[in-house]
């Protein structure tokens, strides 16, 4: 219902069509593996494949910095961001428009990030110094800039520990799991996801704007909007 929800948005609300193009190139953030992302996008991409009658095409990369340059170079139309990557993406690119946020499962646009660490090892933030951190990549929201915060929110500071870029969300809870690292910082969404494995929430940021759609301007291929 969320996803069918989110269509009508897109489709009915902001107008959402093809201009002079018949095929959208859409580009979502590697936050997890190729498959869980194509997975989650595939009913959305269909139904508006049949709505709109056009073809819709995924790309793909496995940075974040890759995909905002794509964008820049107009080699997608639509992308989907969260706040930290849209923000760079609109530093230097005016034609990144935001359609629409995605709702999380809790039926909100927003969402939260979480500094994790296993059950069975003892993590405390504020003593901790040279300690194994896992991030996922530099313009992710939940990486460096939630992870930093909240470790300084608890008395520590991330730059005495040993951080590393894991590019994935999943992939830094894995490497917390394994015992590769001490601590990491991922989407609390996915975080959950691992509790059953011993996956602990350490902390937790205050709500953060959701993920969105950005169509990019000078394409045009998505973001034309009908008359009323």
């Amino acid at each position: 219902m969320r996803r069918v929800f989110f269509i009508l948005m897109v489709v009915f609300v902001t107008g959402f069509k093809p201009a002079h193009a018949e095929t959208i190139r859409f580009i979502p953030l590697p936050m997890q593996n190729r498959e869980t992302v194509f997975g989650q996008f595939k009913p959305m991409t269909d139904y508006l494949e049949q709505r709109l009658e056009v073809k819709i095409v995924y790309d793909y990369c496995d940075s974040y910095a890759d995909v905002l340059e794509r964008f820049r170079q107009s080699r997608v139309d639509l992308a989907y961001l969260g706040p930290l990557p849209y923000v760079e993406l609109r530093a230097t690119f005016a034609h990144a428009e935001p359609i629409v946020r995605f709702c999380e499962s809790s039926g909100r646009a927003e969402y939260t990030c979480a500094l994790v660490s296993f059950m069975d090892n003892v993590f405390d933030p504020q003593s901790a110094h040279h300690r194994r951190i896992a991030l996922t990549q530099p313009f992710s929201t939940c990486s460096y800039l939630s992870t930093s915060r909240l470790m300084h929110w608890m008395g520590s500071n991330i730059e005495q520990n040993l951080y590393r870029y894991l590019k994935k969300h999943d992939e830094v809870a894995l490497s917390v799991i394994r015992g590769d690292f001490d601590a990491g910082g991922l989407k609390t969404a996915i975080a959950c996801k691992y509790a059953h494995m011993g996956l602990n929430i350490v902390a937790e940021t205050l709500p953060l704007p959701g993920f969105a759609l950005v169509g990019n301007t000078r394409t045009g291929a998505a973001t034309d909007r009908r008359d009323p």
